[in-house]
């Protein structure tokens, strides 16, 4: 299995350069079409737009099932009043469905999530995805 992982926009953000230079982030790295566009401004956001992962029917489906965990009271992963997170639930919602499309074949990806957001991370956790800060990722990308 490959190691694939799902970038945050706070993670976008604040990749050093050394990092952005590796195949961990050129070749093995995917972000969701709301990172792209939360992260719009970022001088190296242009390296991502070629892995950038679309939001389809099976995404939605899983956005779902993202949902259905998230306590209605719960502003901590999205908080639509404040413009916080749009892009948090997608996140889990592609590991899913990626998990759901590789359950059919012999070999999948292992996805990480990786996101400085701590409710991210649980949220992720809950549905057994493994996930990175950005120090832990950059570890892995040899920086």
């Amino acid at each position: 299995m490959t190691a694939t992982y799902l970038l945050d926009t706070n993670v976008i953000l604040r990749l050093p350069e050394r990092i952005l230079r590796n195949r961990a982030v050129s070749h093995h790295s995917h972000i969701p079409e709301e990172v792209l566009y939360e992260a719009r401004f970022a001088p190296h956001i242009e390296r991502f737009r070629h892995r950038t992962l679309p939001v389809t029917a099976g995404v939605l489906d899983s956005l779902q099932r993202v949902w259905d965990a998230v306590p209605e009271d719960d502003t901590s992963v999205v908080d639509l009043f404040r413009g916080k997170g749009n892009a948090d639930p997608l996140l889990v919602a592609i590991v899913l469905d990626q998990r759901s499309k590789a359950a059919t074949g012999l070999f999948g990806d292992a996805w990480k999530i990786v996101s400085n957001d701590a409710p991210v991370r649980r949220l992720a956790e809950s549905f057994e995805i493994p996930t990175l800060d950005l120090a832990q990722f950059t570890q892995c990308a040899g920086g």
